[in-house]
């Protein structure tokens, strides 16, 4: 993010942009299918949850409705089934959803149900580790959605940020803390679950995505030492899933179990899985979370002065790459379930049935004899189908989008958003064979036996081919930035600040309307140590807020924006932040 020293001396021309949430990369994207049906499906989406509120609000009736949180479609009824308990891992991406809904759209209806929907979560009973899913994907994205200008006076910032705080608070109360008091256990993770199953102190790659509520309280509590610990115990975790969770290739282990005791005490007792095909084989949501959680880790460790971050991006680079090449369009035609033109993964990678024989794929009936067990005709009924996973797909377009972002290279950067539109417009537009099941990944708003907006959702293998509500909350998040992306092409390069009398004119041209896109000019004497101050603020297509500034309409449906900026900041520093509305 750039920002730029106010000169009163005549004009100066400065270049880039400042952006939040990511919004680095100014590199023009090609138009495509994607593109041109980004409203539709956002209009689909808001329909298809317009049908899952009348549903709900039939079923359970207000206020007992806002205590129940969709979790995964039951393809027996065609409806969700719901949490009843805010300790659930899935509460979150509901009103998650409900917030990218209503800054999509700017209809304060969506917003209200965001915040009913949230509030109940502030308190959540979870206290293993997913109270990062929890929160961050209500309350966080609330935190997001709301400033000082949509909240007046920061109620509900205020509100939010307190939940971020008591969550991190849980959570790092997992570090290397034993089930049973009194019982050693490994240095360097938060535990996952809450029971040792079979084997003592678990940790599944999962645990990344929720260490952004440490992260991110850290920030939130103005980095103090204090609660140093909470980035220090996060980049930890992080760094020692690389370690024991990444093989050579990129690919990820879904769970290690550690010893918690005896001679070997915090060594490797075991890798496994939970919910992909075998221990040995990559479970494909398993390996998004780690595209998305190191990204994200890396976001965060990168802002921190002093930290060298850059395993963490090499990470999200490694585990792109494995995802990226095994996605099915690398697969060859043949009668099995073999799509051209398909990103959508199967449920694990290495289970892909019916796909030939490789590296990483299943020979048909047996497994690869080469590194796993065969299972031998265990499966017949299932020869011929892939069972897909859209929830992977759409977790991994969202990593994905940040990740080309900041990548190493221009090369990666472009590939990482190419992958990622390839795989949304798969999930908008795709129409495979017909194998006996429904092969598209997009709900109409017709569609009876799936409730939410995606469809061929997976828990685990072999794939039970349903609606799951992190699919979708994933889903519009990744849509959110792709048109954080493509809506920022609009600025133009560069911006000038002049003295005009007494006050400083900054200027700087976008698209207009943009209604896709959250704008924000701040100032400050000095960005290192003091508050941004917000000048002026414009969501959407909407009008200016704050200090109203000039548009002067330029050629390409663009225009100029002029901020005038009075005395008493004549000196200091000013930006530009851009968002996309919805995430």
């Amino acid at each position: 993010m750039e920002t730029h020293q106010m000169n009163p001396t005549p004009p100066s021309v400065f270049r880039g942009i400042g952006a939040f949430a990511c919004l680095a990369l100014l590199c023009p994207a090609t138009a495509s299918v994607l593109d041109d049906q980004l409203a539709a499906v956002w209009t689909l989406a808001e329909q298809r949850s317009e049908a899952t509120v009348s549903w709900m609000n039939s079923t359970y009736g207000v206020p007992l409705m806002y205590s129940r949180y969709p979790q995964v479609g039951n393809p027996a009824t065609g409806k969700w089934t719901i949490a009843t308990t805010t300790g659930d891992w899935r509460a979150g991406f509901w009103p998650g959803v409900l917030w990218m809904l209503s800054e999509r759209t700017g209809n304060p209806v969506w917003k209200q149900r965001a915040v009913d929907w949230s509030n109940g979560l502030a308190a959540s009973t979870n206290l293993d580790h997913d109270i990062g899913f929890i929160t961050l994907g209500s309350l966080g994205k609330g935190h997001l959605a709301n400033d000082d200008l949509t909240d007046v006076g920061g109620v509900y910032r205020s509100f939010a940020r307190q939940a971020i705080l008591a969550a991190a608070v849980k959570l790092d109360s997992r570090f290397n803390k034993p089930v049973i008091p009194g019982v050693p256990i490994p240095a360097g993770f938060t535990r996952s679950w809450n029971t040792p199953f079979e084997d003592p102190y678990p940790v599944c790659i999962d645990n990344l995505m929720n260490l952004e509520v440490m992260f991110l309280a850290y920030e939130l509590n103005g980095r103090q030492a204090l609660d140093r610990p909470w980035f220090d115990h996060a980049l930890t975790h992080a760094r020692n899933t690389i370690a024991r969770h990444m093989r050579a290739d990129g690919s990820t282990y879904h769970v290690v179990k550690h010893f918690e005791s005896g001679p070997s005490i915090g060594m490797i007792e075991r890798k496994a899985t939970v919910q992909g095909y075998g221990d040995e084989t990559t479970w494909s949501r398993g390996q998004a979370w780690a595209i998305y959680g190191f990204t994200a880790a890396y976001r965060h460790a990168n802002r921190d002065p002093g930290t060298d971050a850059s395993d963490l991006l090499a990470a999200a680079e490694a585990a792109a790459d494995y995802f990226i090449a095994h996605l099915p369009h690398h697969f060859i035609a043949d009668p099995y379930n073999h799509r051209i033109g398909d990103f959508v993964p199967p449920s694990d990678f290495d289970a892909a049935l019916g796909e030939p024989a490789g590296p990483w794929n299943d020979s048909n009936n047996d497994y690869n004899s080469t590194t796993h067990t065969g299972l031998g005709d265990a499966r017949p009924a299932l020869l011929g189908f892939t069972p897909r996973d859209s929830s992977a797909a759409a977790i991994a377009a969202s990593g994905l989008l940040e990740l080309a972002e900041v990548a190493s290279t221009p090369a990666k950067r472009q590939g990482y958003f190419q992958a990622a539109q390839d795989i949304l417009t798969c999930l908008i537009t795709y129409d495979g064979p017909d194998l006996g099941i429904d092969p598209d990944y997009f709900c109409s708003v017709s569609e009876t036996a799936h409730p939410g907006i995606l469809k061929a959702g997976s828990v685990r293998w072999p794939g039970e081919q349903i609606s799951l509500s992190y699919g979708d909350y994933y889903f519009l998040e990744a849509l959110a930035r792709y048109e954080a992306r493509t809506a920022r092409e609009g600025f133009a390069r560069s911006q000038q600040i002049q003295r005009v009398g007494s006050a400083i004119l900054y200027s700087f041209e976008m698209t207009s309307p943009s209604p896709t896109l959250a704008v924000r000019v701040q100032w400050t004497p000095d960005p290192a140590n003091t508050p941004w101050t917000v000048i002026c603020h414009k969501c959407g297509g909407g009008s200016w807020s704050g200090a109203v500034p000039l548009e002067e309409p330029l050629p390409g449906n663009k225009v100029r924006v002029k901020v005038s900026l009075p005395a008493p900041f004549s000196r200091g520093f000013v930006r530009i932040l851009s968002r996309s509305i919805g995430g």
